[in-house]
């Protein structure tokens, strides 16, 4: 199905010199797209290009040059008159376009780096740059934007900072993120009051299971209790793997003694009957906790985790 199809007739086809409901008509500005210097400028480019109209509330796209199409994976005729948006659909973090439409209909230039979806159903992330078109009559509303297949770089960017900030083994927070979730969890305290509990957890008897079943199963029962753990908090919560068998709880909204107590609970349980591997031997897994509270316990991350680690051996006896 052509991407205009969605749009339901509600605009002509551009080559019908189209008027947009409640907007001026554009007939204008297509003589200067039609222009053969514009057009061999546009195709000389190794960028792609699209002309879109901000002055109707769908911005349709009005001029995709040959190259967009390639990378795209739809042809001219399928772009033209649809909303830029049903192409370029989400930023890059995966939030929705409107803060550069807005900016489009301010008449603002904007850089942006964009997911396009593609004709085949794949995703690529493009830089894209809108720049008012300056020309003659019924060109004011249009914006030439300007687009770069970054997809490579991004995604090799964003496999640097995960790894920068996750633990090899099990994928969860390392030390250098939890310092970064410790401190938005202060400065909302500090800003909304309350508080937040740090967890400090330690695996019982860890060197017999990698004495008794290996490392290779020492490694797999760290990574599913890292998945246990995770499945046991929300979503603004935080579990990093402190090192070795230790694991480091940030917990935002749980506050009292009882709650706490409730929450240790449940990891024991969670933790406690494990598969030895292929069924052939079963073991348990218990945890010993420390716990400190924020600002109670201290004010700094190495502060809540002294006083934790303090509380966690006192427990061990």
């Amino acid at each position: 199905m052509r991407i205009t199809d969605s749009l339901q007739g509600r605009i002509s086809p551009v080559a019908d010199q189209p008027v947009y409901p409640g907007s001026r008509s554009i007939v204008g500005s297509l003589r200067t797209l039609r222009t053969p210097l514009f057009r061999h400028i546009v195709e000389s480019s190794a960028s792609c290009v699209m002309v879109v109209d901000t002055a109707p509330d769908h911005q349709p796209i009005v001029y995709a040059s040959p190259a967009l199409e390639k990378l795209i994976g739809y042809s001219a005729a399928e772009l033209l008159g649809a909303d830029w948006e049903l192409v370029l659909n989400r930023r890059a973090d995966g939030a929705p376009p409107g803060a550069v439409r807005a900016a489009l209909r301010r008449g603002s230039a904007v850089r942006e780096i964009l997911q396009a979806r593609r004709g085949d159903r794949s995703t690529l992330f493009v830089d894209v740059c809108f720049a008012p078109l300056c020309g003659g009559p019924g060109v004011a509303a249009l914006r030439v934007a300007f687009l770069n297949n970054v997809t490579a770089d991004f995604c090799a960017r964003e496999t640097l900072e995960y790894r920068a900030c996750h633990d090899p083994l099990t994928g969860l927070a390392n030390r250098y993120l939890l310092q970064d979730r410790f401190d938005r969890a202060a400065f909302q305290t500090q800003r909304h009051g309350g508080g937040f509990t740090l967890v400090l957890l330690d695996l019982d008897r860890f060197k017999q299971i990698n004495d008794r079943l290996g490392h290779r199963a020492g490694d797999a029962v760290l990574r599913a209790v890292g998945a246990r753990l995770e499945r046991l908090v929300r979503g603004e919560d935080t579990v990093a793997r402190w090192g070795g068998d230790e694991f480091v709880m940030i917990l935002t909204q749980t506050e009292g003694a009882e709650a706490i107590q409730i929450t240790l609970g449940r990891i024991q349980t969670a933790l406690i009957h494990w598969d030895g591997g292929g069924g052939t031997e079963d073991f348990e897994v218990h945890c010993s906790a420390g716990v400190a509270t924020y600002p109670g316990d201290g004010a700094t991350l190495e502060a809540l985790l002294e006083r934790a680690d303090q509380r966690l051996y006192s427990e061990k006896g």
